[in-house]
């Protein structure tokens, strides 16, 4: 089948179709914006942010307005953990995260991650997956998750 139309490209950017370049670019824009890493940015971010597209992460002006560069980071891990939910998990297992433990100080969350996970997209993760190239997908996940660890 072929795609075509507006928006057809989105689905041919490796941070849309692998679970290791969705993740990394996140990591990528957080360590790119350093010292100006704006937590709080996350509470600007809106659904068009986290909506993969060219616009998104690719706008020739995106790095002269300093309010989409503090969003960047923020919705590329939002988009990520949205399009491959399950390799949260794995990142944040090999990472030693205590799943019931209490948030750390100054979380805006108080929720376990235990709770967060038993949430949607989470909770519905294995129904939400490529029906083709799960195992893949799986595969590069824990890869990823073993091998970048250290940069989390």
């Amino acid at each position: 089948q072929q795609h075509g139309g507006e928006g057809a490209a989105d689905f041919f950017r490796l941070d849309c179709i692998l679970p290791n370049f969705a993740y990394s670019t996140a990591l990528a824009l957080y360590l790119k914006a350093g010292p100006s890493f704006n937590l709080k940015a996350v509470n600007i971010v809106s659904v068009a942010d986290v909506l993969p597209s060219e616009k998104r992460c690719w706008d020739s002006n995106a790095n002269q307005d300093p309010d989409v560069m503090a969003t960047q980071p923020h919705a590329a891990l939002m988009c990520a953990m949205l399009l491959f939910p399950g390799v949260l998990r794995s990142l944040l297992e090999v990472a030693g995260a205590k799943f019931d433990g209490p948030p750390p100080a100054g979380s805006p969350c108080s929720d376990t991650w235990n709770k967060l996970f038993s949430r949607r997209p989470f909770s519905a993760c294995t129904e939400f997956r490529h029906c083709k190239h799960y195992l893949l997908h799986a595969n590069l996940g824990d890869a990823y998750c073993r091998h970048a660890v250290h940069f989390w």
